[in-house]
């Protein structure tokens, strides 16, 4: 964890590291009974209290993420509502602590051999006081888990996690949303959904070289 550029770096230099911060994050989580993977090391470089830099090392998942399980189609039929029933637990289980992950994207469950959920990724994560605020960033998180791109080589899995996500205190608070039409809460996805597509444009910048023997 880098804090980046220069005037960012100034900016948080008095903050908690980051990767302190996350093994924090994991160290309450797995104590709740949460899936996150264990910690083996934490390193911060800085001059006292000043950091600039942080690292994290815990064990490696050996799986694979929930978004490219349901793109490679490698959870078999039978496995997908156990693997939603997780995630959903999961959710239930942030929601009661009052702990918003702020970043529940399929990318971040993480799915093992035995199809046990793992979650990672504490970057974002706060601890709320203000239920509102909780709320509103677990609809959030809701709507950016189920978003079109993360399920379109199998609609029919979206249908299965929306069902068990249902079960939790997220569909009342959908339902008492100012949103139009919370993505929970509508079954299926639109033909606008359907058709659209992600572009990806890469860039190359190519540097001459100049080589000076002396």
């Amino acid at each position: 964890h880098v804090w980046g550029p220069f005037s960012r770096a100034v900016r948080m230099l008095w903050r908690q590291p980051t990767a302190s911060r996350c093994a924090a994050v994991a160290a309450l989580l797995t104590e709740h009974g949460i899936p996150t993977p264990e910690i083996r090391a934490l390193v911060v470089d800085g001059f006292g209290p000043l950091s600039h830099r942080s690292y994290l090392l815990t064990d490696f998942i050996q799986g694979e993420s929930l978004f490219h399980a349901i793109r490679n189609q490698t959870i078999p039929a039978e496995g997908l509502p156990i693997v939603a029933r997780q995630v959903a637990a999961i959710w239930k289980k942030l929601i009661s602590l009052n702990i918003s992950h702020n970043d529940l994207k399929p990318e971040n469950f993480m799915v093992d051999q035995t199809q046990k959920v793992w979650l990672i990724d504490f970057e974002k994560t706060k601890i709320h006081r203000d239920k509102a605020n909780l709320q509103s960033r677990h609809l959030d998180d809701v709507e950016s888990f189920l978003h079109i791109r993360s399920w379109r080589s199998d609609i029919a899995a979206a249908e299965i996690f929306r069902q068990e996500l249902l079960r939790t205190t997220l569909q009342q608070w959908a339902i008492a949303s100012n949103s139009a039409s919370p993505r929970l809460l509508r079954e299926g996805y639109t033909a606008s959904e359907l058709g659209s597509t992600i572009s990806v444009v890469i860039t190359v910048h190519q540097l001459e070289a100049t080589t000076r023997t002396v």
